[in-house]
């Protein structure tokens, strides 16, 4: 994290710098910059996303059901990056309309997920 950190403030640095002189650059150097904070936290992602399937596995939960959480997760990761860079460049509209969509997308994959706890409830209804 001590890296991101400093890659950020150092980043932040050289965006206000060039901002006096160049606005216009400012938004794809920040753009440059998100981009490799993403890249560096993918390290620790990984680590997570295996150590949730390692104990997926051991408490005999779905892989599918995992993947799919795992995938909602970047998703909302992913939309709320790109609607950050969109507000960073004055497109409050894209910016929201991003997080709609993202929202859209998720609700969409989550319908297995919620169909199995629907289906576990009226079993579980049935046995009392």
């Amino acid at each position: 994290m001590e890296k991101i950190a400093l890659f950020s403030f150092v980043s932040l640095f050289v965006i206000l710098t060039v901002k006096k002189y160049s606005p216009e650059y400012s938004v794809f150097i920040a753009l440059a910059a998100g981009c490799a904070v993403m890249i560096f936290s993918m390290d620790n992602v990984s680590e997570v996303i295996s150590l949730l399937g390692e104990y997926s596995r051991e408490a005999n939960v779905n892989t599918y059901m995992m993947n799919i959480l795992i995938k909602s997760i970047s998703c909302a990761y992913l939309a709320q990056f790109a609607s950050d860079i969109c507000r960073d460049a004055g497109e409050n509209s894209l910016a929201s309309k991003i997080e709609t969509a993202a929202k859209i997308v998720i609700g969409t994959m989550s319908l297995p997920v919620m169909i199995n706890m629907f289906e576990y409830l009226r079993e579980m209804l049935v046995k009392i």
